[in-house]
């Protein structure tokens, strides 16, 4: 089958004039009115495409369909041939052991129409319950015992069996999807605060590293700085001692300083005078 897009925006655009429009809500007929309300007219909001009526019409079918109880259909077939008022008992019997109906009647007889098996129930909605989330230690069945009770089910609305959880209600399923759906949404956060955290860490861990590198290479430049003032305050002070010392001997290397000072000083004392 080829798909053919010719004309498709001059449908989706099948757009009422406003003269029409006007005229239809001007009419006395009760249907008419309510179809044309004059509010309409008041607005400046975009007149709506053929798409969007179409959307719009099928989230009120939704809403309206999730707002009842379905009811399922099974159809046998009487015969293979299709004949009427003809009933083969072994075809019959053949679509009602394969079909599962007969269990199906069981279960729809004692009024609990939706069923889960524990496994099933507990891994899909055990982030519901803090006790079940994220593990489990023992069975499924206990485990969905504690999930059903922290989610407030109602004696009437479950029954355990040996193998499956029995839910008499629907809207008892869709409740607890509805609530799995928005703690999805909690987890998407959660999980997204736990990595962006992690990235942060990683980087604060990496400037922290980057700082004290810089940080050591700062010191040890200072360290040798201060090494290099206190060689040459210990070698001026050693060389005033030894010139000191030796004062009175010949002139040397290591008096030569402290002779010049005395005796510039000495000559400064005796010109003053």
């Amino acid at each position: 089958m080829t798909y053919n897009i010719e004309g498709f925006l001059d449908k989706n655009n099948d757009l009422l004039f406003r003269d029409l429009k006007k005229a239809m809500c001007s009419s006395n007929n009760a249907i008419i009115q309510q179809v044309f309300p004059e509010n309409e007219l008041n607005s400046k909001r975009r007149p709506t495409t053929a798409a969007t009526q179409f959307r719009n019409s099928l989230v009120k079918l939704m809403e309206t369909l999730h707002s009842k109880e379905p009811w399922y259909v099974r159809c046998i077939k009487p015969n293979d041939h299709k004949s009427p008022n003809t009933f083969d008992e072994q075809v019959i019997k053949h679509q009602v052991k394969y079909l599962g109906l007969m269990e199906n009647l069981r279960v729809r007889r004692a009024g609990f129409a939706y069923r889960r098996t524990y496994d099933a129930f507990l891994n899909r909605y055990k982030s519901l319950c803090p006790k079940t989330w994220p593990h489990y230690n023992g069975s499924a069945r206990d485990g969905v015992q504690v999930l059903v009770k922290h989610l407030g089910y109602g004696e009437d609305e479950y029954r355990m069996g040996k193998t499956k959880l029995f839910i008499r209600f629907p809207r008892t399923l869709f409740d607890t999807e509805d609530s799995f759906q928005k703690r999805k949404h909690e987890l998407a956060a959660l999980i997204q605060a736990q990595v962006r955290g992690m990235q942060q860490r990683k980087k604060y861990q990496k400037m922290r590293a980057a700082v004290t590198l810089i940080a050591s290479y700062w010191r040890r430049h200072q360290a040798i700085k201060l090494l290099q003032k206190r060689r040459w305050a210990a070698h001026i002070i050693r060389c005033f001692i030894k010139g000191f010392i030796t004062r009175n001997e010949p002139e040397n290397d290591c008096n030569r300083a402290v002779s010049h000072n005395f005796c510039t000083k000495y000559k400064i004392t005796i010109r003053v005078e």
